[in-house]
């Protein structure tokens, strides 16, 4: 329903010609492919052993200690959700890509940002679920993603609730509880 409402406000606004500039960069095909171009250059090895990201990087496992922090200061819970980007899951997305900006496949580290995030969540400590590996098997049979656009549509939000209730309740402290509500 939200992505339904999300789409015809959208569309509106295109046709009045008052779209936000980040969503008419997507609603162009050029638009699309210079934002696939953007989201490239953080996996490409070079611009990290030049610490191109380092800053950025930083600010966002900063952040991420920080929530855990404040949650735990409260008796909250926190677990991370990693979601993939399309380029991370559609192979065919990405041999184009990689070919329409002439990279080849060792410039870049698809899952370097997912290598860094499990890593700082693993050696904090911090539960989290990936669902990579669900939207990879599932993009085989189905479009996961907006046309032209960097988010879920509703197959994607599907499999991604799908995944998240599984983890909520098979890895989480309300498993345990739902398990000692019914134990004898």
């Amino acid at each position: 329903m939200f992505l339904r409402q999300k789409y015809h406000v959208l569309r509106e606004q295109l046709l009045a010609g008052t779209l936000p500039p980040v969503h008419a960069a997507m609603a162009t095909a050029e638009g699309y492919w210079r934002t696939k171009r953007n989201q490239l250059r953080f996996f490409e090895l070079e611009a990290h052993r030049r610490g191109e990201y380092a800053a950025h990087i930083a600010l966002v496992l900063d952040s991420i200690d920080h929530m855990q922090q404040l949650l735990a200061r409260h008796g909250t819970a926190f677990a991370v959700a990693i979601y993939p980007d399309q380029l991370q899951v559609d192979g065919a997305l990405l041999a184009t890509a990689l070919k329409r900006f002439g990279l080849a496949d060792d410039d870049i580290d698809i899952m370097l940002g997912h290598r860094i995030l499990r890593g700082h969540l693993e050696a904090q400590a911090i539960p989290f679920v990936d669902l990579t590996d669900a939207f990879r098997r599932a993009t085989a049979a189905e479009t996961l993603y907006l046309e032209r656009d960097t988010h879920c549509n509703a197959a994607g939000n599907r499999l991604a609730a799908a995944v998240l209730a599984q983890y909520l309740t098979e890895q989480t402290p309300l498993a345990a509880r739902a398990t000692a509500a019914v134990a004898p």
